[in-house]
């Protein structure tokens, strides 16, 4: 028990904080999102909800011109006037959220426990198997091929393809020198890491039809089921349908919305989706 304690104490102040601030990021990127901040800076001058008049009349009458051409300024100045306030306030939100991250991140330093749910996150779907792995090639390098690629989240990256890779990979050798840059935060890091150690294993992937880059998604693939093994938690990182921006430049269309489908929002199928994260 008290070992434990030993580790989560350390773990808070090694490594939780990345959450923390990971954390913090995603929440301003969800704001920005959902104020659709960088359309609502694109489409300032805009009208308002495309209100314009299109004149289709043969020949030219002055009045109607400027008439049409007094309801285009309005439009486009209700429009400024209403993505303006929008900026500022978003602005305002995002310099309060920063100031409260910053003082909630002192006490959240202060006191360990508010980072437990993180740490057993951490440690029960990622952190724990890579420690063991991270362990054993230490102590082992010469090995380092065996121990990557028969543990469990070796075989998932190589059981991602048609051809079997296990044969190329386990000729890479390791030695006590080629630990000096050794990651093991993520399987994506232990992999980019471990095949870097040879410069010919490119070629060798080629005749099977595969890359470094193939091997690398994989093993990013795996980091991301780890983190979000769990639907709760992959919907709090979830971003949501396009915000307020959104809906001022193209209008509210709710008959649309029925008989259509938001290719923005995280689809079920998204996590098999690899090197494809920002479609």
């Amino acid at each position: 028990m008290i070992l434990s304690s030993m580790e989560f104490i350390v773990w808070h102040y090694l490594t939780g904080w990345k959450w923390y601030w990971k954390r913090f990021w995603f929440n301003l990127r969800r704001l920005e999102h959902y104020f659709s901040f960088g359309i609502l800076i694109k489409t300032l001058l805009a009208p308002w909800k495309r209100m314009r008049v299109v004149d289709d009349e043969v020949g030219f009458d002055i009045g109607k011109f400027f008439e049409n051409l007094s309801f285009d300024l309005i439009s486009i100045m209700i429009g400024a006037i209403v993505r303006l306030g929008l900026i500022i306030f978003f602005v305002i939100l995002v310099v309060v959220y920063s100031i409260w991250s910053v003082v909630w991140f002192l006490i959240w330093w202060a006191i360990p426990i508010f980072g437990w749910d993180y740490y057993k996150l951490d440690k029960e779907n990622l952190g724990g198997v890579l420690q063991a792995i991270e362990n054993n090639i230490k102590n082992n390098p010469q090995i380092a091929a065996q121990i990557i690629f028969e543990s469990g989240p070796g075989k998932f990256v190589l059981g991602r393809f048609e051809k079997d890779a296990s044969e190329i990979v386990k000729k890479i050798q390791i030695g006590q020198s080629d630990l000096t840059d050794f990651d093991c935060s993520s399987m994506e890091k232990l992999v980019k890491w471990f095949l870097g150690k040879d410069v010919n294993v490119e070629t060798e992937l080629q005749k099977i039809e595969t890359n470094v880059e193939e091997l690398v998604l994989a093993a990013k693939w795996w980091d991301r089921r780890q983190f979000f093994s769990e639907k709760k938690e992959m919907d709090k990182w979830q971003l949501g349908r396009p915000g307020i921006g959104w809906g001022l430049l193209f209008g509210y269309t709710p008959n649309l919305d029925k008989y259509s489908e938001d290719l923005s929002i995280k689809q079920i199928f998204s996590s098999h989706l690899i090197g494809r994260e920002k479609i």
